[in-house]
């Protein structure tokens, strides 16, 4: 038989320990929205251990990494003084945390700390907080991704009525035809296209139109600076 006060003992408390088992026990639930399918690499992610030692408290560091772009981490330990559970948090992107990155070490300073005993508790708190982190680092994602598409999208829209400019020359428009409903300051407005034209490398759109008391302005703006859906309407306006 094995002696069970010291089995798997590698110095951190028996509480440490316990938040270790338990969150090895959760690693498919915490990594569920990161999994790809891919049998062999089934995470856009991964959870990993570092051994937590500062003087007399010991425990581990708990980390959870998004691919090669987010990372956080849980130091959890018992206090020397009052064995209650220590947690502290960081979001230091590193191979070796040491859970307090780039904050200043103290004993009686933590982000949340749990009584002597709490270690299904102090678990669940740290599942809960990396899946909250993991929803956060995907939704970011995937706002970088739908503003990246609409740069692209942008700048594609702008090489078409370069294109058409390069063949046609610029445009002007005298009839009011080419009117369209570009949108200010959460207001849309009816102009007519006057003017769509290079200058300076930047595509120019002139417009005219009536102001509040029926009086009739001009203007001229940077064509970049409309949505891509009224960029679109520009192009059908051009053909």
């Amino acid at each position: 038989m094995i002696n069970l006060e010291n089995y798997l003992y590698d110095g951190a408390g028996w509480q440490a320990r316990a938040v270790m088992t338990y969150l090895q026990s959760r690693v498919e639930c915490i990594l569920d929205k990161l999994y790809t399918g891919d049998p062999w690499f089934p995470y856009n992610g991964g959870m990993f251990l570092e051994h937590y030692n500062y003087g007399r408290e010991k425990g581990y560091v708990f980390s959870v990494r998004y691919k090669h772009l987010h990372q956080v981490n849980y130091a959890v330990y018992e206090h020397c003084i009052s064995d209650e559970i220590c947690v502290v948090k960081s979001n230091a992107f590193t191979d070796h945390p040491d859970g307090w990155d780039g904050k200043e070490w103290s004993k009686y300073e933590h982000d949340k700390n749990f009584a002597y005993g709490e270690v299904v508790k102090c678990g669940e708190w740290i599942e809960d907080d990396m899946m909250a982190e993991i929803a956060k680092w995907l939704k970011e994602e995937k706002e970088e991704d739908a503003e990246r598409r609409y740069a692209e999208e942008k700048e594609s829209l702008l090489n078409e009525i370069r294109n058409l400019i390069s063949v046609h020359g610029p445009y002007e428009f005298n009839d009011g035809s080419k009117v369209f409903y570009p949108t200010y300051f959460g207001e849309k407005r009816k102009e007519a296209i006057i003017d769509v034209y290079i200058d300076d490398g930047e595509i120019i759109i002139g417009t005219e139109g009536l102001d509040e008391s029926g009086d009739s302005y001009e203007d001229y703006n940077i064509c970049s600076h409309f949505s891509n859906d009224e960029i679109r309407e520009i192009i059908k306006l051009l053909d």
